[in-house]
């Protein structure tokens, strides 16, 4: 059965399993393994790929044994192991791999091991001299004649092998400058591969960042690191076990037994190729994106979240990648029918069927689980998508909302509307007590007279009353005591007023309405009952003691009022009193003198009590004013909350809040706008807005609204304005989306199309697949390269994503998977059976040359060679990756 071509997907390799015939330990841990063995043990690991291996050179039964893995599907690469007579030191590599492509032929193998030169002591020897005790323990070769032999042109061995040292967990301990240190650098500037074979996770981990650059000790040639079983008996394929020192007991994957301490080691690397050798190579360039270790599979994602396949034509098949799948080919070839296709099946709403052509009826789409729903989304981004929603402010800001709801930001800037709701509502109450306690303070009468006049004139009069009194034999004395008594009388009446006054405030103030208001919309039902319940026996409560606490002050001004009046009534029936009063009473002069007397008293006590009542409304209004403030200064408070409690990152873009102000005329059009104290307050205003401080606001604003004189249209006036300003926020915001610190309005568009991709895919936790019609019509050249090829070299492990492009720096700097070659029929260039659209999908690394006798154009040549033909600038981009790490092959 012929397998399914998915591109490039993770396979187990294990590229150091020695052969049961390896020359060093015999057949000693292989004693009694078969072939068939060996085999079924390799098959029931799973392993895609060996390297078998020995020592110096290959036996007849080593061939063989390839013969046998190969017809069982096991792509087998031929490994000799050398011994390099370069390093004495344990600590430096001298175990040396030759890898060989299964395209050479024995005679091509042997034919290069007949020319090298083998050490044996002070002789030399070749190798089909050699004997097995020698390999066993002395044999060698310098690596210059192992370099120089492959490198030989007459062997035609060139890009038929790799070259491996083995790392024994010493990552980048051979440091220094001393002539061992420049011949281990020489090997390894010159090896392809490093083998690994360590017992621990971490020594792995370590090793593997220490060849990609990625550690402190920078080492400027990368290379591929590969985990591999070194194995010699059928126990360490697949995974090994061993007895770890208990210094090690708290390393990855280490278990107690007993007393003894124990470790499962996989002994294979994941990599993601074909089972080629071509597939091998990719590693060289890719040594990050192709490389993985563990027991499970790297790719974890959910088959339910991946297309399998997309079946038409009666059967006929395109499958795709988990990862990244690119859709290449000329012009009206049927890329973009193959991705509107699955954007229709799918029923995504930003398939337009006026735009978007499909494939013919019939077809389906079959995901990684085997069924055809219809109802399961993908993400479509059609060409030009990107361009049209960051030219367009509303789909920009749709986007954006969709994105803020999926973080929950939404409750943030609900809370934010609730508050300036209630900071609204707060506001005209306030105002409402403000208009009504002004409105009493104009309905005061000012008393007719002149207080000054009056009090001139009472003490006008009382001089002339008081000697009045001396020439009618009322003695100094009598008319001192008469005057005290006098005095007195007349202070107690004016205390029993003020108290009669404060019984008349208490009185008024006694049915206060405790209720109170907020907004309970936005909570359920049954909370909203509870508080309300709560919220109804508090200010039952609260006004009980509100009640009983005037009550009890009325009382107490009450018995005050019946003593100044107990003692008002002793001071009138005192006899000093009631003599001067006799006396007042025959003189008829002296009674006209009482009269006008007591009608200038009257005069100024209507007065006082004027001053009084007013002064008590403006303390009041005075009061409502600063709470207004107080309330106005929260509209600066919610919004400074809101925007710190906004938060939306993902890695360098974001979405914040920006905060502005509206200006003054905005919302209030009714200033006469050529009287320059208008002018000049409209300025300020804007000013004290844009920079508000609390403080300084209320300053500006009493100064402006008590004492300028401002011109108005349309019958407004100073009250109009007042509630205008203090019911309005003039505090509003906008989303604001940067990247890498530049705002969304400042950049180029071709930035902005690939900040509206990010926003698209980076901003949602869903892990459906993406579909992108050619994205790089969006972007500049610089972003196609860099932001999104790292992009989707990043993305594409956490979701498939099938893009049709026709840019070779997507396809081959984003290491796609798997490509998808269109073709439309056409008289010279034509498919299969006829089709108008056909297609055929494989890897990069799928290579081989035209086939000029192949009359169907798709199958005549590799993909790659596919991409060098549609693809301006593909064989640029294939050098520029293997240019990446500075990667020259040598040999």
């Amino acid at each position: 059965m012929t397998e399914i071509n998915r591109g490039s997907e993770w396979r187990k390799w294990d590229l150091h399993i020695h052969s049961p015939y390896t020359v060093v330990d015999g057949n000693g841990l292989y004693k009694g393994v078969t072939d068939d063995d060996f085999i079924k043990k390799i098959c029931e690991e799973k392993i895609s790929v060996v390297g078998l291996t020995n020592y110096f050179k290959f036996s007849e039964r080593d061939y063989e044994l390839t013969d046998k893995l190969r017809a069982k599907g096991i792509t087998t690469f031929m490994n000799l192991e050398f011994r390099l007579t370069n390093f004495n030191d344990d600590k430096m590599l001298s175990d040396y791999h030759v890898i060989f492509s299964d395209k050479l032929s024995r005679i091509e193998i042997d034919n290069f091991l007949s020319n090298l030169d083998i050490s044996v002591g002070s002789c030399k020897k070749k190798i089909n001299s050699l004997k097995d005790e020698e390999i066993k323990t002395n044999a060698a070769i310098s690596f210059e004649e192992l370099f120089n032999t492959l490198q030989n042109e007459s062997l035609h061995l060139r890009g038929k092998f790799l070259t491996a040292f083995l790392s024994r967990g010493h990552g980048n301990s051979v440091c220094g400058k001393g002539r061992g240190y420049t011949v281990y650098e020489e090997i390894v500037r010159k090896s392809d591969l490093v083998v690994h074979s360590t017992d621990f996770k971490e020594t792995l981990e370590n090793d593997k960042l220490y060849w990609l650059g990625k550690t402190s000790h920078k080492n400027k040639y990368i290379k591929p690191l590969l985990q591999s079983s070194d194995a010699h008996c059928l126990d360490d394929i697949g995974f090994k076990i061993r007895q770890v020192e208990e210094k090690n007991k708290d390393k990855y994957g280490v278990i107690k037994k007993g007393n003894n301490y124990f470790i499962k080691i996989p002994t294979f690397t994941w990599i993601k190729s074909d089972i080629t050798f071509e597939g091998l190579k990719q590693i060289i360039y890719e040594p990050e994106e192709r490389i993985r270790y563990g027991a499970s599979n790297p790719d974890n994602k959910s088959n339910y979240m991946v297309i399998d396949y997309i079946e038409y034509y009666e059967g006929e098949r395109t499958y795709f990648n988990s990862g990244l799948n690119a859709i290449i080919g000329g012009r009206s070839t049927g890329k973009s029918t193959l991705l509107n296709s699955i954007a229709k099946y799918q029923k995504n709403k930003n398939f337009d069927s006026d735009k978007h052509y499909t494939l013919e009826n019939g077809y389906k789409i079959v995901w990684g689980d085997g069924t055809a729903d219809v109802e399961r989304m993908v993400e479509f981004i059609p060409q030009e998508f990107m361009v049209t929603i960051s030219t367009n402010r509303k789909m920009l800001n749709d986007l954006l909302g969709e994105i803020i709801s999926k973080k929950n930001m939404d409750i943030e800037e609900r809370k934010y509307k609730e508050k300036i709701e209630n900071i609204n509502n707060d506001i005209n109450s306030v105002l409402n007590d403000y208009f009504a306690q002004l409105s009493l303070q104009k309905q005061l009468i000012k008393p007719e007279g002149d207080k000054v006049a009056a009090n001139s004139s009472i003490v006008t009069i009382s001089e002339n009353i008081e000697k009045i009194r001396l020439e009618n034999q009322f003695s100094e004395e009598d008319n001192k005591n008469y005057k005290y008594v006098s005095d007195k009388l007349n202070s107690l009446l004016i205390e029993i007023q003020t108290l009669k006054l404060e019984q008349e405030r208490l009185m008024e103030i006694k049915g206060f309405d405790f209720s109170v208001s907020i907004g309970l919309n936005q909570i359920s039902s049954k909370n909203q009952c509870l508080i309300e319940e709560k919220l109804k026996n508090i200010e039952e409560s609260s006004t009980k003691q509100w009640i009983t606490l005037i009550e009890k002050l009325i009382a107490e001004v009450e018995d005050q009022i019946k003593t100044g009046n107990d003692e008002l009534e002793a001071l009138k029936a005192s006899d000093i009193y009631l003599k001067g009063k006799n006396l007042e009473s025959k003189n008829e002069e002296l009674k006209q003198l009482e009269v006008q007397l007591e009608t200038h008293k009257k005069v100024v006590k209507e007065f006082e009590a004027y001053y009084e009542n007013y002064n008590l409304a403006e303390r009041i209004l005075e009061e409502k004013y600063n709470s207004i403030l107080s309330l106005f200064d929260q509209y600066h408070e919610a919004i400074q909350k809101f925007k710190t409690n906004f938060t939306i990152q993902e890695s360098d873009l974001k979405i914040e809040i920006k905060v502005s102000t509206l200006d003054f005329e905005e919302k209030i059009d009714y200033l006469n706008a050529r009287n320059s104290t208008n002018n000049t307050f409209i300025e300020n205003f804007n000013n004290n807005i844009k920079e508000f401080d609390a403080k300084t606001f209320k300053e500006f604003f009493k100064a402006w609204l008590r004492d300028s004189k401002f011109s108005f249209n349309r019958n407004k006036n100073i009250d109009d304005l007042l509630k205008d300003i203090v019911t309005t926020n003039w505090f509003s915001y906008d989303y604001m989306v940067t990247y890498q610190n530049d705002e969304f309005q400042d950049m180029s568009q071709g930035k902005k199309s690939f900040v509206i991709l990010k926003l698209l895919l980076e901003f949602s936790d869903d892990k459906k697949p993406v579909l992108i019609d050619q994205p790089e019509d969006s972007l500049d050249n610089r972003a196609i390269y860099y932001e999104l090829r790292n992009y989707l070299l990043s993305t594409k492990n956490n979701r498939q994503i099938i893009v049709v492009t026709h840019n070779p720096n997507i396809v081959v700097g984003s290491d796609t998977e798997n490509i998808i070659v269109a073709h439309q029929q056409s008289n010279l260039e034509k498919n299969i059976n006829g089709k108008k659209f056909q297609y055929i999908n494989g890897s990069l690394e799928n290579t081989h040359a035209r086939n000029e006798s192949c009359e169907f154009i798709l199958e005549s040549q590799g993909i790659r060679e596919h991409i060098f033909d549609v693809l301006e600038g593909g064989e640029e981009a294939f050098t520029k990756r293997e240019q990446k790490y500075n990667y020259t092959k040598i040999i």
